[in-house]
């Protein structure tokens, strides 16, 4: 999941009448696919949330049933103390991943498309091919925008889905460390 922060990539007017019709088709095409790639992505680190956040969520109720009723100031309270702090910004994390999210949806309303700006742009004169290069390199532009977006939010997501992970996966170490010392010392 390569994107780039810099500056937005814009076809210029230039490059689109040098370029054939079939060519921007074929980037339009191009970038539809990586666009959809980005979408599943996003659907695929949620679904995954769903799964996880059950566990944690579990995992939380269990250990804080337990401390609540059986709180002592041992080692083995302060071990599954460090597992229920682990575990609550694990599950926060998780949160954060799961809430509604950024959305940029694919396409766009006749509004959003403005035909009429176009047709008066155009006039009467303007060929068919000309127009729908224009169009074409209109929608190519906006759509490199949507991509990079939508990939620094899925880097974004993907990060704190890791650091989740990283937490519980530490807490669990301090806990074992901390329950470890109290038997050795």
């Amino acid at each position: 999941m390569k994107t780039k922060t810099n500056t937005l990539y814009q076809i210029s007017t230039e490059s689109m009448l040098n370029l054939s019709l079939d060519v921007l088709k074929f980037y339009y095409d191009s970038m539809q696919k990586r666009m959809n790639d980005y979408y599943q992505q996003a659907r695929d680190t949620t679904e995954r949330g769903y799964k996880v956040i059950g566990i944690y969520v579990t995992l939380l109720i269990a250990l804080c049933a337990y401390l609540y009723t059986n709180w002592e100031l041992t080692a083995v309270g302060f071990a599954l103390l460090s597992l229920l702090i682990g575990t609550a910004i694990s599950t926060t994390c998780m949160l954060m991943v799961l809430l509604p999210r950024k959305y940029m949806p694919l396409g766009k309303s006749a509004e959003e498309l403005i035909p009429n700006e176009y047709a008066s742009s155009f006039g009467d004169k303007t060929p068919s091919d000309m127009q729908m290069k224009c169009i074409l390199r209109d929608e190519i532009n906006t759509l490199e925008y949507c991509i990079q977006w939508q990939g620094e939010c899925n880097i974004h997501r993907t990060r704190l889905f890791s650091f989740s992970l990283k937490s519980i996966m530490t807490s669990i170490l301090v806990s074992a460390i901390i329950y470890l010392c109290s038997i050795l010392l």
